[in-house]
C-alpha cells in the first residue's frame, strides 16, 4: 500500500497559475489533477472528507483488516543495533505506531509483529522500537526494546530475535516508575569486562520530572533465569539543571582510565538552556560509579553548540593514538572528543631517624645544631597506564606541608616554613628529594606524631611530545599521601604504654575560717609504677565559693567550667604534660581564692581524680582523693547601747517619767544569721515595781521574748542596792541574719515610778542595765580580740534624789529686815543734819551778784503769783 498526499488550499491565492498553485502541486502526489483541491470555503472539506473514507480508510466492522496501516508510516531506522553482523532497527511508526522491530541479514528482511499479549493491538502509539539493543547472559541472548508512550508511562520489552518468524513473543516487560516520564526512550547494554556477557542494562526516562524535566537512568542487572530486576541504584546529572532531560542519549565507551573496565555517558542535551552536557561514568566490577567523574559541558567543545549529547558513541580510536574517542552529536553537527592517557603517580615518604627521639636537653644551649632535624625523602613513580609514552621524562607540581590542622605547627621545613611547593621539569618517571624537618625544642606535645602531608598534580597546561593529548593522572590512586612522624616512646617491645598512677590530696589547714583566711591551698602528690603516662590528667571538683588561683610549675590548668546547677566548679590541669615518666612522684600546689560568700556550709569536700590514656581498669582504684575542710564564718559585730545616765529626783515629785533604752547590733563584716540578744534591766527593788515598759520596738530582723526575772535572794528586808534584793525584766530575742553593714535594734520605753522610789528613801540608786550578744560557735568564729570586747555591754543610771526647801519665810524675813535697816539709816542721817544744808542758799546768792536782771525779773514774776491763801 502506497502513501497518497493531498494538498488542499482554501481561498482566492491557490488558483491555477499562483505561487500557492504551484507549492500545492508540489506537495501532492501524481497526477496532481486527482489530489490538488482549491476551494473558497471550508464547506467542501466535509464533502471531501467522506470521499476520503470512502477510498482509503476501512469501515470499521467490514472485512478482516486489523490496520488501516502497517509499514507506510514505520519511520525503520529510528533506532538501531549492529548483532553478530546483522542489523536490528527500529520501526515505531509501524502498526499506527505501535511500533515493531526489523532484523535484517545479508539475505533476508524479517519484520517483526507483536502477538496480542501482553502488547494488545488496540493499544495504539506506543511506539515499540524507539530504542533497540541486546543483552546476552547465560547463554540467552534477546532482543530489548523501548515502547516509551505505552499506556502513557512507557515500558521496554524484552523478546527472542525474529530469526524466522514474524511473531514478538514478549519474555519479559520493564515497567515504568512515573506516568509521561518516557521510560525507554533509550536502552544500553554494558559490558564492563568485555567478556562477552552483559553486565548492566540501563534504560533512560529522560522526561521524568521532580521540578522540571530532569530526566533519570535506571540500572538493571540479570538473573539466573535470564529475566532483568531493577538493581535500586539510579544515575542523574546535575540536581540544579531542572530542564537538562538527562538520559536522552546512552552509550557504552571504551575502558577510558585503564582499570580494564568499561564506562558510560549519558547525554542531557536540555541542560544549560538547551546547550548540553554529556557526564561520563566510571565501571565497577559490581557496577557503575553512581556519582559522575566528568560534566563536559558544550562550552569545552565549541561556545555555539546547541543540544550537545543528544546522541553519543565511545568505542573506536578515529584519531590512531591508541586511545578511545567519544563522539557526541550536537544540533546539525557532531565532535569528536579525544580520551587523554592516563598516568598513576605514586609517592613515599621515608625517614632519618624514624621516630623523633625525647632529648631533654635538646633545647639547651650545649645542644648539637642537628639534633632537632629530621631527614625527609620523597620519592615519586609514575607510571603509563593506558598508552605507550614516547619519553621518559614527565613534568608535575608537588606541595609538602606540615600539620596543616595545626595552628602553630610543632616542626618546619628548612626556611623555618611550614608548606613549600615546587615544580619538578621533566624528570625521569621515578624521582627522589630530600628535605630537611626542623623541630620546636620548646615544643611540649611529643605524643601526638607530625602529620606531614604531600600533594602532587600535573599542570594545567604542558608541551607533549608529539602533540599528544595533555596526561591525566589516575584519579583512584588519590593525589595525596599523608604520613606521620611518631615520637619515640620507652614502652616496652609492645610500644604500648601502661601507667600506674594513685593520688593523694591534702589541705593545708583543717579548718578554713571564711572571712579572715583568703586563700585554701591543696597539697596534691601523684605516682606512677608503671610505665610512662602520656596525657597525664588532674581532674578537680570544688564548690563555686572558690576561685582558682594559682598552682606550681608541672602543672598547667585549663578554664574553670561551672556547673550551675549543682554549684560546683570542674577544674582540669595537665600533670608533666606531655610525659610522665615511670617511678616518678610529683607533689605539687593547687591554691583557691576564697569568693563572695553566697550560702552556709558547715565543711567543703573537694574531689581530685588523676587519669591517663592507658591505664588499665584494674589500677585505677587509687586515682581518686577526697578532702573535706571544716568551715567557719568570721563575726565581726559589735554591741550598742544608750540610756540617761543621769536622772534627778524630787521626792515630792508624783508624776511618772520615761526612761528610753537603745540597744543596737551592728554587723560590720560578713553576712551573719542566728544571733541571740538577751538584755536585762532591774525592774523592781524590795518587791517594789519602780520601772515598767512598753512592748519593745524591734527591726525587721528580730524578734524577742520577755521575762521577768525574781531577786536572787527574794529578800524583801531592807538594805542597801544590791543585786541580792533587785529583780530585773529580760528580753531573749533572736537576729535571723544580718548583712554588711546592716543594724539591728531594740528600743525599750521605761516607764519610771518616782513615787516608788521615793517611798524607798534612797539617796543614790546606781542601776546598771545589761546587754549580751551570742552567736553559733559551730558556724562563727570572732577572729579579733578587740572586737570580741563589743559582744556585752553594761549601761549605768545613776538616780539622785533632791531634798525640797521653803524658801517664802527667808524671802519675807529677808525683805522686812531691810525695810528696818533702810529706816534706822534714814534717821540717823537725819540727825546729823544731812538734810538741813543750806545748799540752796548758797545757790541763790551767786545768782545775785552775777545777774541782776535775772533777780528783778524773777522777783517780779513772784510778785505776780497769786499767794497762798488768798
Amino acid at each position: 500500500m502506497k502513501v497518497i498526499r493531498y494538498a488542499i488550499g482554501v481561498g482566492d491565492a491557490f488558483q491555477l497559475g499562483s505561487e500557492g498553485r504551484r507549492e500545492l502541486e508540489a506537495m501532492a502526489s501524481k497526477p496532481v489533477s486527482d489530489y490538488v483541491f482549491s476551494v473558497t470555503n471550508f464547506n467542501f472539506l466535509s464533502e471531501l472528507l467522506k470521499q476520503l473514507e470512502e477510498k482509503i480508510f476501512a469501515i470499521e466492522g467490514e472485512g478482516d483488516v486489523e490496520t488501516s496501516f502497517e509499514m507506510e508510516l514505520a519511520s525503520a531506522g529510528l533506532s538501531a543495533h549492529l548483532t553478530d553482523g546483522n542489523i536490528l532497527l527500529g520501526a515505531a511508526g509501524a502498526y499506527e505506531w505501535r511500533g515493531t522491530v526489523i532484523y535484517q541479514t545479508r539475505g533476508a528482511t524479517v519484520v517483526g509483529k507483536t502477538t496480542p499479549t501482553p502488547m494488545s493491538l488496540s493499544d495504539k502509539d506506543g511506539y515499540l522500537g524507539y530504542s533497540v539493543t541486546t543483552v546476552q547472559h547465560g547463554g540467552r541472548k534477546h532482543v530489548v526494546s523501548g515502547a516509551p508512550r505505552w499506556q502513557h508511562e512507557g515500558s521496554v520489552f524484552l523478546f527472542d530475535i525474529p530469526r524466522t518468524s514474524k511473531q514478538i513473543t514478549v519474555k519479559q516487560r520493564l515497567t515504568s516508575f512515573q506516568l509521561g516520564s518516557y521510560f525507554g526512550a533509550e536502552v544500553c547494554d554494558v559490558d564492563l569486562q568485555g567478556d562477552g556477557d552483559t553486565d548492566l542494562l540501563l534504560v533512560s526516562a529522560p522526561l521524568f520530572h521532580t521540578h522540571g524535566d530532569e530526566g533519570r537512568v535506571y540500572i538493571y542487572t540479570p538473573l539466573r533465569d535470564g529475566s532483568w530486576m531493577f538493581s535500586g541504584k539510579i544515575l542523574e546529572g546535575d540536581s540544579r539543571e531542572i530542564w537538562s532531560r538527562f538520559g536522552s542519549a546512552l552509550a557504552e565507551l571504551a575502558d577510558l582510565d585503564g582499570d580494564g573496565l568499561r564506562e558510560v555517558a549519558v547525554g542531557a542535551p536540555h541542560e544549560g538552556d538547551h546547550s548540553g552536557a554529556v557526564y561520563i561514568f566510571r565501571g565497577r566490577r559490581d557496577g557503575l560509579e553512581t556519582t559522575p567523574i566528568q560534566r563536559i559541558s558544550s562550552s569545552t567543545a565549541g561556545p555555539s553548540f546547541k543540544l550537545f549529547g543528544r546522541s553519543l558513541h565511545g568505542k573506536l580510536d578515529q584519531t590512531g593514538d591508541g586511545l578511545p574517542d567519544v563522539a557526541i552529536g550536537t544540533q546539525g553537527s557532531a565532535v569528536l572528543l579525544r580520551s587523554r592517557p592516563v598516568v598513576n603517580i605514586k609517592a613515599t615518604m621515608t625517614f632519618s631517624p624514624e621516630k623523633i627521639p625525647l632529648v631533654e636537653s635538646r633545647c639547651s644551649s650545649t645542644a648539637d645544631a642537628n639534633s632537632n632535624i629530621i631527614q625527609m625523602k620523597i620519592c615519586f613513580e609514575a607510571t603509563a597506564v593506558n598508552f605507550k609514552p614516547r619519553s621518559r621524562f614527565i613534568s608535575f607540581s608537588y606541595v609538602v606541608e606540615l600539620e596543616s590542622k595545626r595552628r602553630t605547627p610543632r616542626a618546619t621545613l628548612t626556611g623555618g616554613v611550614s608548606r613549600r611547593e615546587e615544580f619538578l621539569k621533566n624528570v625521569l618517571y621515578k624521582h627522589c628529594l630530600t628535605q630537611q624537618v626542623a623541630l620546636n625544642c620548646k615544643e611540649k606535645d611529643v605524643v601526638n606524631p607530625i602529620i606531614i602531608t604531600v600533594e602532587f598534580f600535573l599542570p594545567k597546561k604542558v608541551n607533549t611530545p608529539g602533540g599528544d593529548p595533555q596526561f591525566i593522572m589516575n584519579y583512584l590512586l588519590g593525589q595525596r599521601i599523608t604520613q606521620k612522624l611518631n615520637f619515640e616512646k620507652d614502652c616496652g617491645d609492645d610500644n604500648v604504654c601502661i601507667p600506674d598512677l594513685s593520688l593523694t590530696a591534702r589541705p593545708t589547714i583543717d579548718t578554713l575560717i571564711l572571712g579572715h583566711d583568703q586563700v585554701l591551698s591543696m597539697n596534691f602528690t601523684v605516682r606512677n609504677k608503671g610505665e610512662d603516662s602520656f596525657f597525664t590528667v588532674l581532674h578537680i571538683v570544688y564548690p563555686s565559693l572558690f576561685y582558682f588561683k594559682e598552682t606550681d610549675d608541672g602543672i598547667k590548668c585549663g578554664i574553670p567550667e561551672k556547673d550551675t546547677t549543682k554549684e560546683l566548679v570542674n577544674l582540669k590541669c595537665d600533670v608533666n604534660y606531655p610525659v610522665f615518666k615511670k617511678s616518678i612522684k610529683f607533689s605539687f600546689k593547687i591554691q583557691f581564692e576564697v569568693g563572695v560568700i553566697k550560702y552556709y556550709l558547715s565543711s567543703i569536700a573537694i574531689q581530685a581524680n588523676v587519669s591517663s590514656d592507658d591505664e588499665l581498669p584494674k589500677t585505677l582504684f587509687n586515682n581518686n582523693a577526697n578532702a573535706v575542710v571544716r568551715v567557719l564564718y568570721t563575726i565581726n559585730t559589735v554591741l550598742k547601747g544608750n540610756v540617761q545616765s543621769h536622772v534627778s529626783l524630787n521626792r515630792t515629785e508624783k508624776n511618772d517619767q520615761v526612761l528610753w533604752f537603745y540597744f543596737k547590733v551592728d554587723n560590720q563584716g560578713q553576712p551573719v544569721k542566728n544571733l541571740s540578744l538577751e538584755i536585762t534591766i532591774p525592774c523592781a527593788f524590795k518587791g517594789q515595781n519602780f520601772l515598767t515598759f512598753d512592748q519593745p520596738q524591734l527591726s525587721h530582723s528580730i524578734s524577742c521574748k520577755t521575762k521577768q526575772l525574781e531577786a536572787p535572794g527574794k529578800s524583801q528586808a531592807a538594805g542597801p542596792w544590791d543585786a541580792t534584793n533587785t529583780a530585773s525584766q529580760s528580753w531573749k530575742c533572736h537576729i535571723t541574719s544580718l548583712k554588711r553593714m546592716e543594724l539591728a535594734q531594740v528600743t525599750l520605753k521605761g516607764n519610771l515610778i518616782v513615787t516608788t522610789l521615793t517611798r524607798l528613801n534612797l539617796e543614790k540608786v546606781k542601776m546598771k542595765s545589761e546587754a549580751h550578744l551570742r552567736y553559733d560557735t559551730s558556724m562563727f568564729k570572732q577572729v579579733s580580740k578587740e572586737m570580741a570586747q563589743y559582744n556585752n555591754l553594761i549601761l549605768p543610771t545613776d538616780f539622785i534624789f533632791l531634798e525640797m526647801t521653803n524658801y517664802i519665810p527667808i524671802m519675807v524675813g529677808t525683805s522686812v529686815g531691810g525695810l528696818l535697816l533702810l529706816l534706822i539709816i534714814t534717821a540717823i542721817l537725819y540727825k546729823v543734819g544731812f538734810f538741813n544744808r543750806n545748799y540752796k542758799a548758797k545757790m541763790a546768792g551767786e545768782s545775785d551778784v552775777g545777774n541782776t536782771d535775772d533777780v528783778v525779773s524773777t522777783t517780779q514774776s513772784s510778785a505776780n503769783l497769786p499767794q497762798s491763801g488768798q
